[in-house]
Protein backbone atom coordinates (compact mmCIF):
# COMPACT_ATOMS: atom_id res chain seq x y z
CA UNK A 1 0.00 0.00 0.00
CA UNK A 2 3.21 2.51 0.68
CA UNK A 3 3.30 2.78 -3.28
CA UNK A 4 0.89 4.02 -4.17
CA UNK A 5 0.00 7.09 -4.74
CA UNK A 6 -1.55 12.36 -8.19
CA UNK A 7 -1.77 16.40 -8.90
CA UNK A 8 -3.80 18.97 -7.23
CA UNK A 9 -3.68 22.53 -8.37
CA UNK A 10 -1.76 25.38 -6.57
CA UNK A 11 -4.22 28.19 -7.71
CA UNK A 12 -7.34 29.27 -5.62
CA UNK A 13 -9.46 31.16 -8.22
CA UNK A 14 -8.90 30.64 -11.82
CA UNK A 15 -6.62 27.50 -12.88
CA UNK A 16 -4.27 27.99 -16.44
CA UNK A 17 -2.91 24.55 -17.07
CA UNK A 18 0.89 24.95 -17.67
CA UNK A 19 1.77 24.59 -21.23
CA UNK A 20 4.93 22.37 -20.87
CA UNK A 21 3.25 20.44 -18.30
CA UNK A 22 1.34 17.35 -19.68
CA UNK A 23 -0.42 16.37 -16.14
CA UNK A 24 -2.52 19.29 -14.42
CA UNK A 25 -1.28 20.51 -11.62
CA UNK A 26 -4.11 19.19 -9.55
CA UNK A 27 -6.46 16.52 -9.76
CA UNK A 28 -8.82 13.66 -7.98
CA UNK A 29 -8.89 10.01 -9.07
CA UNK A 30 -10.56 6.60 -8.15
CA UNK A 31 -7.67 3.64 -8.20
CA UNK A 32 -7.49 0.29 -7.77
CA UNK A 33 -3.86 -1.34 -6.78
CA UNK A 34 -3.18 -4.97 -7.79
CA UNK A 35 0.03 -6.59 -6.39
CA UNK A 36 0.85 -10.37 -6.03
CA UNK A 37 1.05 -11.30 -1.72
CA UNK A 38 4.81 -12.79 -1.47
CA UNK A 39 3.07 -15.47 1.19
CA UNK A 40 -0.06 -16.40 -0.61
CA UNK A 41 1.45 -15.99 -4.56
CA UNK A 42 -2.22 -14.64 -4.83
CA UNK A 43 -3.20 -10.97 -6.61
CA UNK A 44 -4.35 -9.29 -3.70
CA UNK A 45 -6.59 -5.51 -4.46
CA UNK A 46 -6.79 -2.66 -2.70
CA UNK A 47 -8.82 0.38 -3.56
CA UNK A 48 -9.37 4.18 -2.65
CA UNK A 49 -8.77 7.36 -4.23
CA UNK A 50 -5.79 9.78 -4.13
CA UNK A 51 -5.53 13.64 -3.78
CA UNK A 52 -2.86 15.44 -5.40
CA UNK A 53 -1.53 19.13 -5.61
CA UNK A 54 1.71 20.56 -6.96
CA UNK A 55 4.72 20.24 -6.06
CA UNK A 56 5.11 17.60 -3.75
CA UNK A 57 1.35 17.26 -2.06
CA UNK A 58 -0.75 13.98 -1.92
CA UNK A 59 -3.81 12.17 0.08
CA UNK A 60 -4.27 8.53 -0.05
CA UNK A 61 -7.35 6.85 1.39
CA UNK A 62 -8.30 3.29 1.22
CA UNK A 63 -11.12 3.02 3.57
CA UNK A 64 -11.24 -0.69 3.58
CA UNK A 65 -10.93 -3.51 4.61
CA UNK A 66 -8.77 -1.53 7.36
CA UNK A 67 -9.36 2.58 6.74
CA UNK A 68 -5.87 3.66 6.05
CA UNK A 69 -4.87 7.32 5.22
CA UNK A 70 -1.64 8.28 4.08
CA UNK A 71 -0.91 12.12 3.57
CA UNK A 72 2.17 14.00 2.13
CA UNK A 73 2.82 17.56 2.26
CA UNK A 74 6.13 18.17 1.12
CA UNK A 75 7.21 18.77 4.21
CA UNK A 76 5.78 16.21 6.69
CA UNK A 77 3.89 13.36 6.10
CA UNK A 78 1.63 11.11 7.62
CA UNK A 79 0.71 7.17 7.33
CA UNK A 80 -2.70 6.31 9.74
CA UNK A 81 -3.94 2.96 10.33
CA UNK A 82 -7.38 2.63 11.97
CA UNK A 83 -7.82 0.04 14.41
CA UNK A 84 -9.17 -3.36 13.91
CA UNK A 85 -11.05 -3.72 16.69
CA UNK A 86 -13.45 -1.50 17.79
CA UNK A 87 -11.86 0.75 20.73
CA UNK A 88 -8.52 -0.47 20.10
CA UNK A 89 -6.14 2.31 19.30
CA UNK A 90 -5.03 3.29 16.09
CA UNK A 91 -1.30 3.92 14.63
CA UNK A 92 0.15 6.63 12.61
CA UNK A 93 3.64 6.97 11.68
CA UNK A 94 4.80 10.83 11.07
CA UNK A 95 7.69 11.60 8.69
CA UNK A 96 10.09 14.63 7.65
CA UNK A 97 11.53 14.95 4.15
CA UNK A 98 11.03 11.39 2.65
CA UNK A 99 8.33 12.09 -0.56
CA UNK A 100 6.60 8.75 -1.41
CA UNK A 101 7.80 7.65 -4.79
CA UNK A 102 4.28 8.31 -6.01
CA UNK A 103 4.90 12.16 -5.13
CA UNK A 104 8.12 12.01 -7.41
CA UNK A 105 5.85 10.37 -10.17
CA UNK A 106 3.67 13.06 -10.49
CA UNK A 107 5.82 16.31 -10.01
CA UNK A 108 7.61 14.36 -13.28
CA UNK A 109 4.47 14.49 -15.19
CA UNK A 110 4.71 18.13 -15.00
CA UNK A 111 7.24 17.84 -17.93
CA UNK A 112 6.44 17.36 -21.56
CA UNK A 113 6.92 13.65 -21.41
CA UNK A 114 10.21 13.52 -24.14
CA UNK A 115 13.53 11.89 -23.91
CA UNK A 116 15.67 13.73 -20.97
CA UNK A 117 18.58 13.04 -18.59
CA UNK A 118 15.99 11.29 -16.04
CA UNK A 119 13.87 8.60 -18.34
CA UNK A 120 13.30 7.59 -21.75
CA UNK A 121 9.94 7.50 -23.54
CA UNK A 122 8.72 4.92 -25.75
CA UNK A 123 5.46 4.65 -27.08
CA UNK A 124 3.51 1.51 -27.99
CA UNK A 125 -0.09 1.67 -29.19
CA UNK A 126 -2.25 2.19 -26.41
CA UNK A 127 0.99 2.14 -24.09
CA UNK A 128 3.17 5.27 -22.85
CA UNK A 129 6.38 4.05 -21.55
CA UNK A 130 9.19 5.82 -19.04
CA UNK A 131 12.23 3.96 -18.54
CA UNK A 132 14.60 5.26 -16.20
CA UNK A 133 17.98 6.11 -16.47
CA UNK A 134 20.43 4.14 -14.41
CA UNK A 135 21.38 7.14 -11.84
CA UNK A 136 17.63 7.91 -11.66
CA UNK A 137 16.41 4.58 -11.40
CA UNK A 138 18.77 4.30 -8.37
CA UNK A 139 17.75 7.22 -6.35
CA UNK A 140 13.63 6.36 -7.00
CA UNK A 141 14.07 2.91 -6.64
CA UNK A 142 11.93 2.62 -9.87
CA UNK A 143 12.99 0.74 -13.33
CA UNK A 144 10.20 2.01 -15.23
CA UNK A 145 6.49 3.31 -15.33
CA UNK A 146 4.18 1.98 -17.84
CA UNK A 147 0.56 3.82 -18.89
CA UNK A 148 -2.26 2.56 -20.40
CA UNK A 149 -4.59 4.51 -22.56
CA UNK A 150 -8.46 4.49 -23.36
CA UNK A 151 -7.04 5.37 -27.05
CA UNK A 152 -3.89 5.60 -28.72
CA UNK A 153 -2.85 9.42 -28.85
CA UNK A 154 -1.41 9.39 -25.50
CA UNK A 155 -2.31 13.10 -25.35
CA UNK A 156 -4.93 13.34 -22.66
CA UNK A 157 -4.08 12.46 -18.95
CA UNK A 158 -7.32 11.70 -18.08
CA UNK A 159 -7.62 8.94 -20.50
CA UNK A 160 -5.19 7.31 -18.68
CA UNK A 161 -6.46 3.76 -17.55
CA UNK A 162 -3.46 2.00 -15.53
CA UNK A 163 -0.39 2.75 -13.84
CA UNK A 164 2.34 -0.35 -13.65
CA UNK A 165 4.83 0.90 -11.54
CA UNK A 166 8.72 -1.64 -12.08
CA UNK A 167 10.39 -1.00 -9.16
CA UNK A 168 14.71 -1.88 -9.17
CA UNK A 169 14.16 -4.85 -7.84
CA UNK A 170 11.58 -5.85 -10.85
CA UNK A 171 8.69 -5.99 -8.22
CA UNK A 172 5.35 -4.65 -10.07
CA UNK A 173 2.26 -3.02 -8.73
CA UNK A 174 -0.37 -1.96 -11.11
CA UNK A 175 -2.97 0.88 -10.51
CA UNK A 176 -6.10 0.91 -12.37
CA UNK A 177 -7.56 4.71 -12.46
CA UNK A 178 -11.31 6.04 -12.86
CA UNK A 179 -13.18 9.12 -12.32
CA UNK A 180 -9.94 11.33 -13.06
CA UNK A 181 -10.99 14.84 -12.15
CA UNK A 182 -8.55 17.72 -13.34
CA UNK A 183 -8.08 20.85 -11.73
CA UNK A 184 -9.94 20.24 -8.97
CA UNK A 185 -9.38 23.10 -6.03
CA UNK A 186 -8.34 21.69 -2.95
CA UNK A 187 -6.90 23.79 0.09
CA UNK A 188 -4.23 23.16 2.71
CA UNK A 189 -6.87 20.96 5.30
CA UNK A 190 -6.32 18.09 2.10
CA UNK A 191 -2.65 17.55 3.12
CA UNK A 192 -2.48 18.39 6.68
CA UNK A 193 -3.80 15.17 8.60
CA UNK A 194 -5.42 15.57 12.14
CA UNK A 195 -4.53 12.71 14.34
CA UNK A 196 -8.01 11.04 15.79
CA UNK A 197 -8.09 10.53 19.87
CA UNK A 198 -6.98 6.95 20.99
CA UNK A 199 -3.74 7.15 18.37
CA UNK A 200 -0.22 5.96 19.18
CA UNK A 201 2.33 7.74 17.68
CA UNK A 202 5.69 7.28 16.11
CA UNK A 203 8.55 9.23 14.37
Amino acid sequence: MKNCVLLILIAQFFIIENVNAYAPKSFKLNFTEEHKSLYFKKIKKTSGSIYYQYPSKIRLEIPKPVKTIYVNNGHKGWYYTAAVVKGEPGNVTITRGKPHSLIRIFDMLQNKLKNNDKFTVKKNDDLLVLKFTKVYSQKLKLKKIEFKFEDKTHKKFDSIIEMKITNSNLKTKLFKFSSIVKNIKLNSKTFNFQIPDNTRESR
